[in-house]
């Protein structure tokens, strides 16, 4: 005698006789790369985007010698930062091009610089001297007070100044700089350009300067470092060198 079939086993005959999809279609567990991957194609997007906008987001200036020593320069941006699956990728400000084609030269500083035009006071030393831009990282007040301490270069710093070549050479810029007993000097090459590198020492603050004679100017790139006590926060001499190495000469 065939037994008799609640219609609860019919239903459930029924159900198990249907065909299903490949397991691995519809059993969460049978797919666990999906989700990392995901998370890692949009944190490659957006690591992507922080590179183009490090790129082709260096900002660039009007030019000195155009607009005057009164001139704006333009406010640093901030930092830059993106989430990507819960983590945060950051980049520093980005860096900022001020172009002087007159004076021949193009500058980039990092990020958080700014420039400060014609700063220092005109004296028996500077006979030829054209233009001078200092840039720092210290807020006006903080300046005004590191110069008054300092004198025209406080450590930390970076300037760059233009002077007549029919006036002074660049040999004797950097004698009348202080590079005399003590001084070490070198020949070298800034992009090709023949360049005087000078190192000496003025009350524990160590100078560094770079001469080259450019047609009928001379070129003078020069920065200072301190006392550790002295330094600003986020500023190593290795952004001060990187600033001599990247300027473009025109």
């Amino acid at each position: 005698m065939v037994p008799e079939l609640s219609i609860a086993r019919v239903f459930q005959r029924e159900l198990d006789a249907l065909p299903l999809p490949p397991e691995d279609a519809w059993v969460p567990n049978a797919r666990p790369a999906r989700a990392p991957a995901l998370a890692m194609a949009l944190g490659a997007v957006a690591l992507a985007a922080i590179l183009v906008v490090t790129i082709y987001g260096v900002r660039a200036s009007q030019d000195p010698a155009a607009v005057g020593a009164d001139a704006i320069s333009p406010t640093p941006p901030s930092s830059a930062c993106a989430d990507s699956g819960g983590r945060r990728a950051c980049v520093a400000p980005l860096p900022v091009i001020y172009r002087s084609p007159l004076l021949g030269y193009n500058i980039v500083v990092p990020g958080g610089f700014h420039r400060v035009a014609n700063d220092a006071q005109a004296s028996q030393t500077s006979s030829g001297l054209l233009y001078r831009e200092r840039y720092t990282v210290r807020p006006v007040d903080e300046d005004r007070a590191t110069v008054a301490n300092f004198g025209a270069i406080p450590p930390w710093d970076f300037v760059v100044e233009v002077y007549e070549r029919a006036v002074v050479s660049a040999s004797e810029r950097a004698l009348l700089d202080g590079c005399s007993a003590g001084c070490v000097t070198t020949q070298t090459t800034i992009r090709k350009e023949p360049t005087l590198s000078a190192t000496w020492t003025v009350g524990g603050v160590v100078m560094h300067g770079y001469y080259m004679d450019r047609s009928d100017r001379v070129l003078v790139l020069k920065y200072a470092v301190g006392p550790e006590t002295s330094r600003p926060a986020g500023v190593n001499e290795s952004d001060l060198l990187r600033i001599v190495e990247t300027i473009g000469l025109v």
